[in-house]
């Protein structure tokens, strides 16, 4: 037996080492070692009786990081097989990029469509098996199909893969994903977008990954936000601006529950690091004044756009029929075709910002004897379109990767032509892969040296989101660490010389950077050293232990559900279910 002076000598040892490690289980890869924040994530999820919300950023590993953690709980003898549910463009990706890849023995089934029917691993719902230990289906099959796949494949372990996507609580991928939860004994939630337009997105995630009704997004916000500022919305509206408050308190509460990391520390060494800017590009006379006439279809709220004047007053205002009308003044931004006929390939020559783009890619590629270019779009009529056209016509052969069904050039795009498209750009075969927002997330492409976006989005983190397939954890490999670098370009379309107007793109990137500038401060508020004193691994029970800042006074809480996920417990050791 330790004596009490060895036991105080080895917990001053376990507190002084930061350094996570966790060993890697026989059935991965002998070749994987897991990064440190792979390992810390995956100490805590079994400290943490197989439930956490694994919250790294884009591009940081988290499919693998998913993986180590489920083969660590089949390990120790705490799950047998998991459901893992991804978007339904991010199927392949999870099989073939991170199952086959890290398992020596790699055996799971794919949830699929009809028309999937006779794909390698693919099966329909009722012919799932509980032979199984990976079963991978879509969040729109797993939402028509949840209690028939949970029965068919006896999962005791939920994973879901870009999680961020289940937490709108009025939907019904929210609903099943609270129903699911409540049937199996573990959980894993990945996502790199923990809150997108407010921090109060998190109390929905951890509704799910909990299995505990702890408080709505509301309650969150009255207790955790404050008012900071105002400003003017449509139809003149007082839109607040708010805050984090009870700084210390939202950490006791969010930090056992999740693992955030962020990719600072792997720049530039195992992470190429971004490097940043917005290409302005004015528009032509013709074009502006075709864009204008689109604008003014908006009535009075053109003025909250280009002019910025918050005295404009909006009476009943329909803002579906606005960001109607301003979806279509963004596709005149993006090309000519949208407002002449002209055919495609035209309308990329006389479109000031496509022309430059597709003038920027091409001499990158020129420039770059290992270069690859992801060009995206968030937009199919008036962005893909043109764009495809006009690469095309300028010699290059894109892949596509947009949504299933969607025609492009009189072809229609599929789950094989997808598949293909993205091995090809992967092999090299393909220098330029075009994406829209069905693949802004999960798509793993490690070694583009360049991301050019024609368009913004009103989401920060769809925005960040969408950079990160290039920019990934290991990325450009064949590169010494100081040349890792991925050039991200942001073009904007500005008002002709003369003219002060703000422009929709201007608009769009604007309400984008004020959202992120709020998410900022929530993440920081969770991040070191704010969110606990210090951890480390108790060497008596081997279980992970964090000291937090003490609270002074007893916090007012708004609920039993409220005052219990207030309180730090213990990990569980029974089952949750």
């Amino acid at each position: 037996m330790l004596s009490r002076a060895r036991k105080q000598k080895l917990l001053k040892q376990a507190q002084e080492s930061n350094e996570p490690t966790v060993n890697t289980p026989k059935s991965m890869k002998s070749w994987f070692k897991p990064y440190p924040h792979q390992a810390a994530a995956v100490n805590r999820l079994l400290s943490n009786d197989g439930n956490l919300i694994l919250a790294h950023e884009v591009g940081t590993g988290k499919t693998v990081s998913g993986i180590l953690g489920f083969e660590k709980l089949k390990e120790e003898g705490k799950a047998r097989k998991a459901i893992v549910v991804v978007p339904a463009g991010l199927r392949e990706n999870f099989a073939r990029g991170g199952l086959e890849k890290f398992l020596n023995k790699p055996n799971f089934q794919i949830i699929g469509s009809t028309s999937e029917k006779g794909m390698k691993d693919y099966v329909r719902p009722n012919a799932a098996t509980p032979d199984k230990n990976y079963t991978i289906v879509s969040y729109a099959m797993f939402l028509r199909n949840k209690d028939q796949i949970l029965q068919q494949t006896g999962a005791d372990t939920l994973i879901f893969d870009e999680f961020h996507r289940a937490r709108n609580e009025s939907g019904g991928v929210f609903q099943n994903s609270v129903a699911a939860r409540k049937q199996v004994r573990n959980f894993i939630g990945l996502t790199g977008s923990l809150v997108s337009n407010s921090p109060g997105e998190i109390a929905s995630l951890l509704n799910i990954s909990t299995g505990t009704r702890y408080m709505s997004p509301s309650q969150f916000k009255q207790r955790y936000t404050k008012v900071v500022g105002y400003e003017t919305g449509f139809g003149g509206k007082k839109k607040q601006l708010r805050g984090i408050q009870r700084k210390p308190e939202l950490v006791t509460l969010v930090d056992p529950r999740v693992h955030y990391m962020t990719s600072k520390e792997l720049q530039g060494k195992s992470m190429p690091r971004k490097d940043i800017s917005f290409v302005d590009v004015p528009m032509s006379r013709e074009q502006y004044s075709m864009y204008n006439l689109a604008m003014d279809k908006v009535g009075p709220a053109k003025e909250l756009v280009m002019r910025r004047d918050p005295s404009v007053i909006v009476k009943d205002i329909d803002p579906s029929l606005v960001f109607a009308q301003l979806a279509h003044a963004r596709q005149i931004s993006n090309s000519m075709a949208v407002a002449r006929q002209m055919p495609l390939e035209q309308a990329a020559q006389v479109t000031p910002k496509v022309k430059k783009l597709i003038d920027d890619t091409i001499s990158h590629l020129q420039e770059t004897p290992d270069g690859k270019v992801i060009v995206y779009s968030n937009l199919i009529r008036g962005g893909v379109d043109v764009l495809d056209a006009g690469l095309r016509a300028r010699g290059l052969d894109p892949a596509l990767f947009v949504g299933k069904g969607t025609e492009i050039g009189k072809n229609k795009v599929t789950t094989q032509t997808r598949t293909k498209g993205v091995s090809d750009f992967k092999a090299g075969k393909k220098k330029v892969i075009i994406i829209s927002g069905a693949g802004a997330e999960g798509l793993n492409l490690p070694n583009a040296t360049a991301f050019h976006a024609l368009d913004g989005h009103f989401n920060p983190e769809r925005i960040l989101q969408a950079e990160a397939r290039g920019r990934r954890l290991g990325g450009q490999s064949h590169r010494p660490p100081e040349q890792r670098k991925i050039q991200v370009r942001r073009y904007r379309n500005v008002a002709p010389p003369g003219i002060k107007d703000r422009t929709t793109d201007q608009w769009v990137y604007d309400t984008a950077r004020r959202k992120y500038m709020q998410n900022q401060e929530f993440y920081q508020t969770i991040q070191k050293p704010t969110k606990y004193i210090r951890k480390f691994k108790d060497p008596m029970t081997g279980k992970w232990r964090y000291e937090y800042p003490k609270q002074p006074g007893k916090p007012r809480m708004v609920s039993k559900a409220f005052t219990h996920a207030l309180t730090p417990k213990a990990p569980r050791v029974q089952q949750p279910n």
